[in-house]
């Protein structure tokens, strides 16, 4: 549920009327995200990362937790009519930029703290592209039903 909220988010973010991401999916894993290589110069997985879960508080009725859900967007950046990758910094600023102004203090789902960035890292390089790990965490509200 949560995934699919920040994959729709992506989707979503089309400053000046124009979607900045070529396609948005969801994946298992780093692995299967980078699998078929760059279709679209831009492309973006939202994927899950181990959360934790906190003490669990049961005054009356269920108990009560909190998830640190953590989740990563996987970022493929393929060079287009470039290529010593001269505009590759400019590309990747860019893009950093628009995930970041994409999720950073959004609430992907209801009760949902605002979302922070952790980290990100190139996991990847290949095929004149490079493969980055955007790593981000909220906190969620889970419940005995």
């Amino acid at each position: 549920m949560i995934l699919a909220a920040i994959a729709q988010l992506l989707r979503d973010y089309k400053p000046a009327g124009q979607a900045v991401f070529g396609q948005v999916g969801s994946a298992f894993n780093v692995a299967a995200a980078m699998k078929d290589g760059l279709v679209k110069p831009r492309q973006v997985y939202v994927i899950p990362l181990p959360s934790g879960f906190g003490n669990g508080t049961q005054d009356l009725g269920p108990l009560m937790q909190q998830c640190r859900f953590e989740f990563g967007v996987v970022v493929g950046i393929k060079a287009v009519d470039d290529p010593k990758g001269e505009k590759g910094p400019a590309v990747m600023d860019e893009t950093t930029k628009a995930i970041t102004a994409c999720l950073l203090g959004k609430c992907p789902v209801q009760h949902a703290d605002r979302i922070e960035i952790t980290r990100a890292e190139p996991i990847g390089i290949k095929e004149n592209a490079i493969w980055m790990l955007y790593r981000f965490k909220t906190t969620v509200p889970v419940h005995q039903e």
